[in-house]
C-alpha cells in the first residue's frame, strides 16, 4: 500500500491534514491524519468521497469550445486552439481592460490556484468584488474589535457554556463540533439559537428557535434584560469607545416588542442571561445569520453580548467566527500596483452586467473561475444570460450552469492532481498539498493555465514559476519556512492564535472596541410574498458539487408541519413556489422545528435542473461587508401538479 501526506484545498475552513491510501486492489481511500491535532483522524462526508469527484464519468478533461457554426455545441479542441481562441479575443481588450472582466471565487485555499487573479490584475481587468460568502460578518467584526481575530478554537474545551448562533456544525464544520462536544464531555452547556434548519440536536443541550435573519432582537432583548439585572461588565464597557451610548439605546430597547419580532420567549431571553452569566461563555458565530438585509447588526449585537458580560480577552469565552492573515503564509503574487479600472459585485452581478451593456459600456470578455457563478450568484437566470453575451471562458471540471454559458471551457486539475500550499482558516498549521495523482486526460494545473495563457498572449506576459510562487508564499510575518522543508514535512505549525485581548486593548488604533449603535427594524415582507426563501446548507456536498445525477425531479421545499396545515398542503404534494425573480416546481416536505415563517430549499441545485433556488432571489446586498444578501428574499406557495400528471 501507498500512502501519502498531502493536505485538502476546498472551499472549507476546517483545513484538514489527508493521508491518501492507495492499495493493491487499486481502490483509494482518503482519510484524516490522526497526528494532525485539529484534523485527528477524521475528515467530512465531502472529502471522504472526493474520488467520486475526481474519477466521475461526467468530469471535463479536455479543452471545449463552441462551435459557433455548428449549431453552438461545444466540440473538443486542442489546448493550443483553446488559447488561440482566448488570446485572439483578449489582446484586442488589452487596450481597454475595462473591457475585461475577471469573476474569481475560491473554490480552493491554495496559494497557488490563485493564479489567474495575478494575471488578471497584471492585465488590468475590471474585477468581480463582494462576498457570497463571509462579508457581512467579517465587516461586523472588524468594526467591533478593529481586526478579524478569533481565539483558538481548543479554547473551547474551557467554556462553562457555549452559546451556538447558527452554526450548523453537523453540516459543514465536523471539527468544531468534536472540540465542542470535549467542552459537553467536561461539563459545558451549549445552547443553539436557529431558525430550526436541522443538524444541530447532536451538538447542543437546548434550542431556542427564532425568526430568519431576527437575532439581533433577541439578543438585544437578552442584552436590555442583562442591563436591568446589573448583568453586564462595567470593566468591559469601560473598553468601548461608545459605552455610554450603547447603554443608553438599550435603555430604549422594549423587551417584549424585541422577543416578539424574534419569535422567541422570555424564558428563551432569560436562558441566555443565565448563559452569559456563566463565565467563560463562548460565542460561536454561524454565516446564516449574516445574509439577512441587517446581517451584520445581526453579527455586531450577537458579538456584543460576548463583549459586554465580559467574555472577551478570557481563557474558553470570545467570539469565534473567522480569523484573517495569521501571518503564517503571504500571497504567492505580487499585489497590482494600480486598482481595477471598473468593478462589478457579485451580489448583483447579472444587474451590475446588463446596466453597463445598457449604458454602451459593455463587458465583452470573462473569465469565470473558482465559481459556479450563475448557480451560487442571486438572480441566476440573470447572470447567466450577461455571461452568454460576452465571450467567456470558464474553467471548471464539469458542465455546471456556468460552464454551459462558456465560449471556451479549460478543464483544470483537482486537489490531489497538483501541488499546493494552504493555510488553515480554524488553526494554525501550514500544509503543503501533494500531487498524488497525474490530472485526467488533458487537465492542466489553474497554476499552469494561467502561465502558459500569459505566455501565449502578445506580447506575452511576464509570470513567476511554481517554485517562485510558492517560495514568496511561504516567507509569512510570523513564520518563514522553505519549499523544501514544507515538501519534507507535509506541515508545519505556525504561531498558536492565543487569547485575543487577553490585555484589554482592541486592535483599533484608540484600542477601544465599538459596539452597536442602532437597532433596525426588519423589513416588511413584499406584497404577496409573505415567507422568508432560505437556503441552508448540504451536508453531502460542497456548495454546488451535486451531482446531476442527484438531481433528478423537482427540488424538495421543506416547511414546518404547521405551516403545511395552515396553508392546506401536505408533504408529497407538488407545488409552484414563487419568488420575486420566478417561480419553480418543487415537491413539499414538513420539517420539525423548522421557523413557520420560512420555507427552506437547500442551496446547490443546478438552473439547468430546474433546481436551483437562485432563479427566485433578487440581487440584494446586506448592510455591511458588500454580502449577498441570500436570505433577504420572499417567497409564497401555491398548490399545483407536477407537469405530466
Amino acid at each position: 500500500m501507498k500512502r501519502t501526506l498531502t493536505a485538502c484545498t476546498r472551499h472549507c475552513n476546517d483545513g484538514c491534514s489527508l493521508i491518501v491510501e492507495q492499495g493493491d486492489d487499486g481502490r483509494t481511500t482518503i482519510r484524516g491524519n490522526p497526528d494532525h491535532p485539529f484534523t485527528a483522524g477524521f475528515i467530512c462526508a465531502k472529502t471522504a468521497r472526493f474520488m467520486d469527484r475526481l474519477n466521475a464519468p461526467e468530469r471535463i478533461v479536455h479543452p471545449l469550445a463552441r462551435d459557433k457554426a455548428g449549431g453552438g455545441e461545444f466540440r473538443r479542441v486542442s489546448w493550443d486552439e483553446a488559447y488561440d481562441l482566448i488570446a485572439a479575443r483578449l489582446d484586442p481588450l488589452r487596450a481597454t481592460p475595462q473591457d475585461i472582466l475577471h469573476a474569481y471565487g475560491f473554490a480552493s485555499f491554495g496559494v497557488l490556484h490563485k493564479a489567474s487573479r495575478h494575471l488578471f490584475a497584471l492585465l488590468g481587468s475590471a474585477q468581480a468584488t463582494g462576498s457570497m460568502c463571509l462579508g457581512a460578518g467579517v465587516a461586523a467584526m472588524k468594526g467591533m474589535f478593529g481586526a478579524l481575530v478569533e481565539p483558538d478554537y481548543f479554547e473551547l474545551v474551557n467554556a462553562r457554556v457555549i452559546v451556538n448562533w447558527g452554526r450548523n456544525m453537523d453540516a459543514h464544520s465536523p471539527h468544531v463540533a468534536r472540540i465542542v462536544d470535549r467542552a459537553r464531555g467536561k461539563g459545558a452547556r451549549v445552547l443553539a439559537i436557529t431558525p430550526g434548519d436541522p443538524g444541530y440536536a447532536p451538538h447542543t443541550d437546548a434550542h431556542v428557535r427564532i425568526r430568519p435573519g431576527t437575532d439581533r432582537f433577541l439578543a438585544a432583548a437578552t442584552l436590555r434584560l442583562l442591563h436591568d439585572r446589573g448583568g453586564l461588565d462595567d470593566a468591559a464597557l469601560s473598553r468601548a469607545a461608545n459605552g455610554r451610548e450603547f447603554l443608553a439605546m438599550l435603555v430604549g430597547i422594549d423587551v417584549a416588542a424585541a422577543l416578539d419580532a424574534s419569535g422567541a420567549r422570555l424564558e428563551d431571553a432569560l436562558a441566555l442571561v443565565d448563559a452569559y452569566a456563566q463565565k467563560p461563555a463562548a460565542t460561536l458565530l454561524g454565516r446564516g445569520l449574516q445574509r439577512y438585509a441587517f446581517g451584520g447588526e445581526n453579527a455586531a449585537f450577537t458579538a456584543a453580548l460576548a463583549v459586554a458580560t465580559g467574555n472577551v480577552g478570557i481563557p474558553g469565552a470570545g467570539v469565534f467566527y473567522a480569523t484573517g492573515d495569521r501571518g503564517v503564509m503571504v500571497p504567492a503574487f505580487k499585489p497590482p500596483r494600480e486598482k481595477p479600472p471598473r468593478t462589478f459585485s457579485f451580489v448583483d452581478l447579472g444587474g451590475e452586467l446588463r446596466r453597463a451593456r445598457e449604458a454602451g459600456q459593455p463587458v465583452r470578455f470573462v473569465w469565470v473561475e473558482g465559481t459556479n457563478v450563475v448557480t451560487q450568484g442571486q438572480d441566476s437566470a440573470a447572470v447567466r444570460d450577461e455571461l452568454e453575451r460576452a465571450f467567456t471562458v470558464v474553467v471548471e471540471p464539469f458542465m455546471t450552469d456556468t460552464a454551459r454559458t462558456a465560449d471556451v471551457i479549460l478543464p483544470p486539475a483537482l486537489m490531489l492532481e497538483c501541488r499546493d500550499a494552504v493555510s488553515g482558516s480554524q488553526h494554525e498549521w501550514l500544509h503543503y498539498s501533494a500531487q498524488v495523482f497525474a490530472p485526467r486526460g488533458e487537465a492542466k494545473s489553474p497554476f499552469a493555465i494561467a502561465r502558459e495563457l500569459a505566455g501565449r498572449l502578445n506580447p506575452p506576459v511576464d509570470f513567476p514559476s511554481e517554485d517562485e510562487a510558492l517560495a514568496r508564499a511561504l516567507k509569512g510575518r510570523k513564520m518563514k519556512t522553505t519549499l523544501a522543508e514544507l515538501e519534507a514535512r507535509g506541515c508545519i505549525q505556525g504561531p498558536p492564535p492565543g487569547i485575543p485581548f487577553m490585555d484589554g486593548k482592541y486592535a483599533h488604533p484608540d484600542g477601544l472596541c465599538r459596539l452597536p449603535a442602532e437597532l433596525h427594524a426588519e423589513p416588511a415582507a413584499p406584497e404577496g410574498l409573505p415567507l422568508r426563501l432560505v437556503s441552508y446548507v448540504q451536508k453531502r456536498y460542497l456548495l454546488s458539487q451535486v451531482p446531476e445525477g442527484e438531481q433528478e425531479g423537482p427540488a424538495t421545499a421543506w416547511l414546518a408541519p404547521e405551516l403545511l396545515r395552515s396553508l392546506g398542503l401536505a408533504p408529497g404534494e407538488a407545488a409552484a413556489l414563487h419568488g420575486e425573480r420566478g417561480s419553480m416546481d418543487v415537491v413539499l416536505a414538513a420539517q420539525e422545528g423548522l421557523s413557520p415563517d420560512c420555507v427552506h430549499v437547500p442551496r446547490g441545485d443546478w438552473l439547468s435542473r430546474g433546481r436551483c433556488v437562485n432563479l427566485l432571489t433578487a440581487g440584494r446586498k446586506t448592510d455591511m461587508g458588500e454580502l449577498a444578501a441570500y436570505y433577504d428574499q420572499w417567497c409564497r406557495i401555491e398548490r399545483q401538479s407536477l407537469a405530466g400528471e
